[in-house]
């Protein structure tokens, strides 16, 4: 019997964790708490926890390189990360940056979301699975359901200066998701940076496919399924940790899941671990678009673009 198949979820979480013995910080979990302006929430994030992948608004860049005010261990951790531009603290992967038709849409005043777009949520930092409409023309997104609760604004990372362009209008607990309804000043894509979806949801996942995600922290990362989906979600290798949250998660250009977190306290977090972290869970995109259909609410019939 292979290994994906004879390991289960726990010793997964427990050979991950042996492998790399100094951890390197926990994922912090989004408010429960909207606030009406960015400003507002710098005085407020909670402590981390090992279950969820959001980043509060505290853990921005104040510039586009790597911050140092994480301590001495954070500053030589620094030094093993990859050049490029850090936009979320203590992670060391370069992000990716705004897409050029993102920057120009913002001088507009529109900002731009697709697949991998950057995204404030209230008080935290998650990263856009989807964007499209539902069945009655409504411009909607989705993210992680631990990102905000129902009424929390929502703002573009890639354009902050256009202000408030979303609401989340809709979560759920199994499958875990939110959704949230776009304004006026808000465009859909379903082409985003380096993230190309031809297609959302469906099979395909099994032990050992490969699939990439695309996050606002670790950027473009990609790792196997340890598999198949199970009561909405999975666990794969695909390096991820707090930020990216929502992240899309591809097999080849079909989107087939969101980043939720991970079951233990090693995320990853710079190039030098390897494959040296705790497995990423996956919420499983056809269990959502199920629910989403299940009802006519929000979302009910997404499509991309």
């Amino acid at each position: 019997m292979s290994l994906v198949n004879s390991v289960s979820r726990a010793g997964l979480a427990v050979l991950a964790s042996a492998a790399l013995c100094v951890g390197v910080g926990g994922v912090a979990h989004a408010s429960d708490v909207p606030t009406d302006t960015l400003a507002d929430s710098l005085a407020t994030s909670e402590s981390p926890t090992i279950n969820d992948a959001a980043a509060t608004i505290s853990d921005a860049a104040p510039s586009p390189e790597f911050s140092t005010e994480y301590g001495l261990f954070d500053d030589i951790v620094a030094q093993t990360g990859m050049a490029g531009q850090h936009r979320i603290q203590g992670v060391y992967f370069p992000s990716p940056p705004a897409p050029a038709e993102a920057v120009e849409l913002a001088k507009q005043g529109i900002s731009l979301y697709g697949p991998g777009t950057p995204v404030f949520v209230g008080n935290a930092i998650c990263t856009v699975t989807a964007a499209g409409h539902d069945s009655n023309g409504r411009a909607m997104a989705i993210t992680a359901g631990h990102c905000g609760p129902v009424g929390s604004p929502v703002t573009s990372m890639d354009s902050q200066d256009v202000g408030v362009s979303g609401t989340v209008v809709r979560t759920s607990e199994n499958p875990k998701y939110s959704v949230i309804e776009l304004k006026d000043n808000a465009r859909v894509t379903s082409s985003y940076g380096q993230v190309t979806a031809d297609g959302i949801g469906g099979g395909g996942v099994a032990p050992g496919v490969q699939l990439c995600k695309n996050g606002i922290s670790t950027g473009w990362t990609c790792g196997q399924a340890w598999e198949a989906p199970a009561d909405s979600h999975y666990l794969t290798q695909v390096c991820a940790t707090h930020g990216d949250s929502g992240a899309p998660v591809l097999l080849g250009n079909r989107i087939v899941g969101l980043v939720e977190g991970s079951p233990g306290p090693i995320s990853c977090r710079f190039p030098a671990q390897g494959s040296l972290f705790t497995p990423t869970d996956v919420i499983d995109m056809q269990a959502i678009l199920n629910s989403l259909n299940a009802t006519a609410g929000p979302g009910n019939g997404f499509r991309l673009g």
